[in-house]
């Protein structure tokens, strides 16, 4: 699915993000790529996948950026439960290697896809617009 279907019908102007990423340099390159994009509001931030899942279900955001490797629950479970609670989430998984298995895992969770931290800047500038 194309990130413009993901979004349609959605206002880019009331899209709301949860981060959750363990290292806090993490989750402060998430906070300036989403800067750039003037139209997302960071409505909260998790430093665990538990977290991730309870903040969810709380905040029930548009869209989730969820890093792979997390304590107490890695970003494809916390994926897995986050969607079977808020199937319309729009989730996107972090990793620090561009890995096919990790792809695969975090979509068969439920993760419209999984971006390398690598290149976060330019690929995730795409898969929001």
């Amino acid at each position: 699915m194309e990130i413009a279907e993901a979004f349609m019908g959605r206002g880019l102007n009331s899209m709301t993000v949860l981060l959750a990423a363990h290292d806090p340099a993490c989750r402060e390159k998430l906070k300036q790529v989403l800067a750039d994009q003037g139209t997302l509001h960071i409505v909260g931030e998790a430093n665990d996948g538990a977290e991730a899942v309870k903040l969810a279900r709380e905040l029930r955001p548009d869209l989730i950026l969820i890093d792979l490797c997390m304590p107490r629950m890695d970003g494809i479970e916390a994926t897995d439960l986050i969607k079977k609670a808020h199937p319309t989430a729009r989730v996107i998984g972090l990793s620090n290697h561009e890995s096919t298995i990790a792809r695969l895992n975090f979509v068969k969770a439920g993760a419209i896809t999984c971006l390398s931290k690598e290149n976060l800047n330019e690929d995730l500038d795409l898969w929001i617009r």
